[in-house]
């Protein structure tokens, strides 16, 4: 396993927001979320999990509510870690800069306090956040689990 950090400068898909479990009615910590970032011609495969995951799926929401359609984008500087097994590399967020309107950042941050304080869930906005077929390879697992540690002992 090798690790190396990395920053995207793109647009967050928001058609690509996937859960990897169905029972994840408040995006629980164990229940990391996948979406894809493009930058110029690629689409990169991205994790986030625990509070970033939260925070990806609620500035998502409103940008779908904002929009009406699934088609858009969300422009994002995004800082992660660059997990590579194989012959294959997924990115773990760690940090997710937002380049979107005030309206929109200020209706995702009242969302994602209510999320925090266990008020609302997708179930309760009436979501259905689709399952990932895929999921992340036990390194990105491994990389969350030492990133926790780390959280913890600060």
């Amino acid at each position: 396993m090798t690790n190396a950090t990395i920053r995207i400068d793109g647009a967050l898909a928001l058609h690509s927001l996937r859960a990897i479990k169905s029972n994840t009615s408040g995006l629980e910590n164990d229940a990391p979320l996948f979406f894809r970032v493009r930058a110029g011609i690629q689409e990169h495969p991205v994790w986030a999990y625990d509070r970033l995951a939260i925070v990806v799926f609620c500035y998502t929401h409103v940008a779908r509510q904002n929009t009406g359609d699934l088609s858009g984008a969300l422009e994002v500087s995004l800082d992660g870690v660059l997990v590579s097994h194989g012959n294959c590399a997924n990115v773990l967020a760690k940090s997710i800069r937002w380049h979107t309107s005030s309206a929109i950042r200020r209706v995702s941050e009242q969302l994602i306090n209510s999320f925090i304080s266990g008020e609302v869930t997708p179930k309760t906005l009436g979501v259905q956040i689709q399952i990932s077929e895929r999921t992340p390879p036990e390194d990105v697992f491994d990389a969350i689990d030492k990133a926790r540690r780390r959280k913890s002992r600060s």
